[in-house]
């Protein structure tokens, strides 16, 4: 007489029985009876390494075409590599740095990316001169010499480099002329008191 055994639990069973009564499992009645199982333990069992694709363990091909897959692969994880590589910013040119300041004060400044520097240098030479005309030529000069250092310095890296954005260069352009017109506006507030009389 054969012994049965759940295949659920584990646990031994009687011979006719439909559900066994260690867990409830349903059991099917095979001509030969359940294959007897070794009971279940309490105790973890040691799990089992994970499942290697054969593809991956297998050895690579010799052949040409292998050879050119590999090649291809290669090149193309060359061009993905360098498609990655963010683009060299353009050296800032020192000379041009001054020139531009040369001819518009600020705006050597505003080539190097420095806006905020480039209008203080906009603001500072005309209230020079119109106080003193020394004072605003030494500003001027002065402005010239900080747009060409700044260009140096940005091209050896010790001055974050940066480009003028377009709003800046808008604004910097257009300043001159709010000024004049905000000036034109206030001389003319100031006269009206003289025109009445």
């Amino acid at each position: 007489m054969s012994e049965n055994y759940c295949s659920n639990c584990g646990s031994k069973i009687e011979e006719n029985a439909a559900i066994c009564t260690n867990c409830g499992m349903p059991l099917k009645k095979t001509p030969y009876g359940n294959p007897p199982e070794p009971p279940k333990s309490d105790e973890p069992s040691a799990e089992k390494p994970p499942a290697v694709d054969a593809e991956l363990v297998s050895e690579p091909k010799t052949d040409g075409n292998a050879k050119q897959g590999s090649s291809k692969s290669q090149s193309q994880s060359q061009s993905q590599s360098s498609s990655t590589v963010p683009p060299k910013k353009s050296d800032k040119i020192p000379f041009l740095s001054l020139i531009l300041s040369f001819f518009w004060t600020g705006l050597g400044q505003l080539y190097n990316g420095q806006f905020w520097r480039g209008i203080a240098f906009m603001i500072l030479v005309p209230i020079g001169t119109l106080f003193l005309i020394v004072p605003g030529l030494i500003i001027w000069i002065y402005g010239m010499y900080d747009a060409y250092t700044q260009a140096e310095k940005m091209n050896k890296g010790e001055v974050p480099y940066s480009e003028a954005k377009l709003w800046e260069i808008l604004v910097f352009i257009l300043f001159p002329f709010i000024i004049a017109a905000i000036l034109i506006v206030l001389i003319m507030l100031l006269m009206i008191p003289f025109m009445i009389i």
